[in-house]
């Protein structure tokens, strides 16, 4: 029995029209400076045909942070592009999760203190 056949084009498509998105371009730039025809990008992005591998090596040549296995459907994001999690290096973005972290620690921290005052005041009693 061998592997399931996937259709890679759609996922193909998918990750051209991310980086479009991101990269603030039109289908008409991207392909000008890839050098391809604005219609062979279309077709990539409808999925009527397949992202070549010298396609995805120009992509990458301009934008380093899109993999050329994650362009051709082959790796996920934060495999194919290991020094990269979007535009953040996965080292500031193991910062950014430790200082979320830290942050959530003090929350909880806080709302604890806050349950303890509460819980004192349903005890209070004003002077009188």
């Amino acid at each position: 029995m061998g592997r399931p056949q996937v259709d890679i084009k759609p996922i193909q498509a998918e990750r051209l029209k991310q980086v479009i998105r991101c990269e603030g371009l039109t289908q008409k730039a991207l392909a000008e400076k890839i050098l391809v025809s604005q219609q062979t990008v279309s077709k990539i992005i409808n999925g009527s045909v397949t992202l070549t591998q010298g396609v995805a090596e120009r992509i990458h040549d301009l934008f380093p942070c899109y993999g050329v296995g994650w362009l051709l459907g082959f790796e996920d994001y934060l495999d194919g592009a290991p020094e990269y999690v979007g535009y953040v290096k996965k080292e500031d973005a193991m910062k950014i999760i430790e200082t979320a972290c830290a942050m959530a620690s003090d929350l909880v921290e806080a709302l604890m203190k806050l349950c303890i005052t509460m819980d004192h005041l349903k005890t209070w009693e004003a002077p009188k």
